[in-house]
């Protein structure tokens, strides 16, 4: 985080759609949106893949307040899903899993 910058809170949720599945953290704050990877998915492959460093890279999110354009929810049975798009087109999925999304979405809608 940087000087002045207040977290919102941080969430375990899976990037979905850039490859293997990533999970990591996500940590809103008063100023941006972070998504740090942690572990490619559960398999083998995309453990072995989460250490190549240009995959971690490609798949850490970084995006101020400002850039967000909408932010949706998609429920099912099994998971919940977090849509991010940005002004530029970008839409970021997080699925966070069968666990509510609410609190992710209450901080998000905190500007």
């Amino acid at each position: 985080m940087q000087p002045g910058e207040t977290s919102v809170g941080s969430w375990l949720v899976a990037l979905l759609g850039r490859g293997a599945g990533f999970s990591g953290i996500l940590t809103v704050t008063d100023r941006r949106v972070l998504f740090k990877p942690k572990v490619a998915g559960t398999s083998l492959m995309g453990m072995l893949i989460s250490q190549i460093p240009t995959a971690k890279a490609r798949n850490i999110v970084v995006l101020r307040r400002d850039e967000i354009a909408s932010v949706s929810s998609r429920k099912a049975l099994i998971d919940t899903r977090i849509i991010i798009t940005a002004r530029d087109g970008t839409t970021y999925m997080f699925n966070r899993g069968v666990v509510s999304a609410d609190p992710i979405l209450a901080a998000l809608g905190q500007k």
